[in-house]
């Protein structure tokens, strides 16, 4: 780990979601492995995590702002009138983080630098910082696979190839070790 990355835990909300997997699976006689998660993650590397938000900022408020908020019916109340939720789509998470699954297209739309300044969660900055974020994400749950996603906000081609080649060498070697 490096000196300036603190080990982060997964959040509630991520613990809730695989403790409920592995009940669902326990229900029906099977165990739950390192192998059953796959934890999708969008990281972005730069020199700084302050350039990373420059950088990649603008791209991910413009993909939440415009692109995703548009069209998409995120809130919960709205996919239940539609059939995609039963009535208590999320009883398997403790009450306090529900909130987080209400989907108000609000929290995409009103989203701003200020708030990805402040989202510690989010996997940007140095190589070694990203790296560890994600392995302790992973290891955080248990999970043995990742899937990052370099190009999730509409960035130029170039950023997401030197944000996955400036990653690259560095968390695969880590990964292996930690396996």
């Amino acid at each position: 780990m490096s000196h300036h990355t603190r080990a982060r835990r997964p959040s509630r909300l991520r613990l809730d979601v695989v403790r409920f997997y592995a009940e669902c699976l326990a229900e029906h006689g099977h165990q739950i492995t390192p192998d059953h998660l796959v934890l999708p993650m969008s990281p972005y590397v730069a020199d700084s995590r302050e350039q990373a938000i420059k950088e990649a900022g603008p791209y991910t408020l413009y993909f939440n702002q415009t692109l995703f908020s548009h069209g998409n019916i995120t809130e919960a109340q709205l996919q239940q009138q539609r059939g995609y939720l039963s009535a208590n789509p999320h009883d398997y998470v403790r009450p306090e983080y529900r909130a987080a699954l209400t989907g108000e297209r609000s929290r995409y739309r009103d989203m701003t630098l200020a708030d990805l300044e402040r989202n510690q969660a989010l996997p940007w900055g140095r190589p070694a910082e990203v790296r560890d974020k994600l392995i302790a994400e992973a290891e955080g749950v248990g999970a043995n696979t990742l899937v990052l996603n370099f190009n999730r906000v509409p960035c130029p081609m170039l950023c997401s190839w030197s944000s996955c080649a400036a990653l690259a060498p560095r968390c695969c070697r880590r990964c292996r070790r930690t396996r």
